[in-house]
């Protein structure tokens, strides 16, 4: 189910490692930065039902404008394909689209959360939509391709065009039930795994079949409980054993549903060591009220409290910047949007969102809006904003040089072109460029201050990772 051409990196792993993910998918041609994000799927419903939102200072305006002030650059959007709309089970095409519109406007990145049922999929609900039942397992595939594909296609043509997108929602234990469900005879693992592998591939065909002019979603495959280490090793192994071509892998993680805060960094850790995949925690969340509604709140490492929700952040924050090879790409704040308007919409109160009780937004959101800046990038000779083969071109040809082929024997452990030492692309390299062809000095920078690359770029994509130079500390 590889679909990608993409040549596999030249990383030598033990043999318990999954090989055939070595081969990362290229990120498109404007990488971006650390994923710092929220889901506002309910932002539409919750204004119309009365919800006001205020920024820091009590001052009225529209959320997404405070999120963005406050750092935050992308939004998750679910999406149902043919919701009842009670309540929050809103999420259809149209609805979707306009808010993806006014993300856009507002200068964000748009995450498609394709739920693939009428109403909420996640580990124990995977309803497949009332208009597919009567499809059989090959017209099912099928579908879940064109209507994925349609749905790109849309959202492009309305200017509204995601930056990336999941195949599924929580889909720990499969979608599409029961065609795609996990877990039902011990017996048929494999032909389980075949199928839900065979759906999510039509999925991520979709998506190609969509993008144009080269400009293609990142994509992300998401199960729940990201402190479950044995879980997801076994999940993931079995997509990787199918070759599926997908960019990130996606994990949830609420505390008072999953494990530690010590299982999920070991998770996270033995996740990216094992598949070399760039790692999202597609939803997260803690509350910043109500201890006494928390079973477990004597046994969290953060209070209850606007403070602690903030602690929280930045403790998630660091889980993934912590990761080898940078391969820690964002966390989603899920119901961020949660607060009180006149019917209650907003699960449990809103007391997990990002905004209080009276809409103004909590320090959380800028924890999280912090964990992402953006960077000068050295090397950037042409101003594209990336350190690229056309600035290695550039130096060669500023001094009568055409051949770059050597170059691409500079491969060290960490899988970069052009990296003879550091883990990087840097000054280091440019300037060993130049020597190889008995010049001392670099022409002058173009200085381009953009996001960094959000994925580890591979052998044969390309487009180099610049690694962070922060650390986010709110406390």
């Amino acid at each position: 189910m590889n679909r990608s051409a993409t040549p596999q990196a030249p990383t030598a792993r033990p043999a318990l490692f999954i090989l055939p993910w070595l081969a990362l998918s290229c990120p498109p041609a404007d990488a971006l930065d650390f994923m710092n994000g929220v889901d506002i799927s309910a932002l539409t419903a919750l204004e119309n039902d009365g919800a006001v939102y205020r920024d820091a200072n009590g001052t009225p305006g529209d959320a997404i404008t405070i999120l963005r002030d406050e750092g935050i650059d992308w939004y998750r959007l679910r999406l149902f394909v043919n919701p009842n709309h009670q309540g929050l089970v809103v999420n259809d095409l149209n609805y979707t689209t306009q808010l993806a519109q006014r993300v856009k406007a507002a200068g964000g990145n748009v995450l498609i959360d394709f739920h693939y049922s009428d109403t909420w999929a996640d580990p124990g609900n995977q309803t497949k939509p009332a208009a597919w039942t009567g499809l059989n397992f090959t017209q099912l595939t099928d579908r879940v391709r064109t209507y994925t594909r349609d749905v790109v296609d849309h959202l492009q043509a309305n200017g509204a065009m995601p930056d990336a997108v999941q195949i599924g929602n929580e889909i720990t234990s499969g979608m599409l039930w029961n065609d795609g469900r996990l877990y039902v005879n011990p017996g048929q693992r494999e032909q389980e795994f075949d199928r839900l592998a065979t759906l999510l591939d039509a999925g991520l065909t979709g998506v190609d079949e969509a993008a144009s002019d080269g400009v293609k979603p990142l994509t992300m495959i998401h199960i729940a409980d990201g402190s479950n280490a044995g879980g997801g090793d076994y999940f993931f192994g079995e997509l990787a054993e199918r070759e599926l071509d997908f960019d990130m892998i996606g994990y949830s993680y609420y505390p008072r549903w999953h494990g530690t805060f010590s299982e999920l960094e070991n998770n996270l850790q033995q996740t990216a060591a094992t598949f070399g995949k760039p790692v999202v925690l597609a939803e997260i969340g803690f509350a910043y009220s109500g201890p006494q509604w928390e079973p477990q709140a004597d046994q969290f490492l953060w209070e209850v409290t606007p403070e602690g929700q903030a602690d929280y952040t930045q403790d998630v924050v660091d889980a993934l910047l912590d990761l080898p090879d940078e391969l820690g790409a964002g966390a989603f704040w899920w119901h961020a949007a949660a607060t009180r308007s006149d019917n209650w919409l907003a699960w449990e109160g809103g007391r997990l969102g990002l905004f209080d009780t009276d809409g103004r937004v909590l320090p959380a959101a800028g924890v999280l809006g912090d964990a992402a800046h953006a960077v000068s990038l050295e090397g950037d000779y042409d101003g594209s904003g990336q350190v690229e083969q056309g600035d290695l071109d550039l130096v060669l040809q500023n001094w009568g040089q055409t051949d770059v082929s050597s170059v691409a024997a500079w491969i060290s452990f960490s899988g970069l072109p052009g990296d003879n030492i550091g883990g990087q692309v840097e000054q280091t390299e440019l300037d060993l460029v130049l020597q190889n062809w008995g010049v001392s000095s670099a022409p002058d920078f173009k200085d381009s201050t953009v996001p960094e690359p959000a994925l580890v770029g591979v052998f044969g994509c390309l487009v180099w990772r610049i690694p962070r130079h922060h650390r986010v500390d709110a406390r």
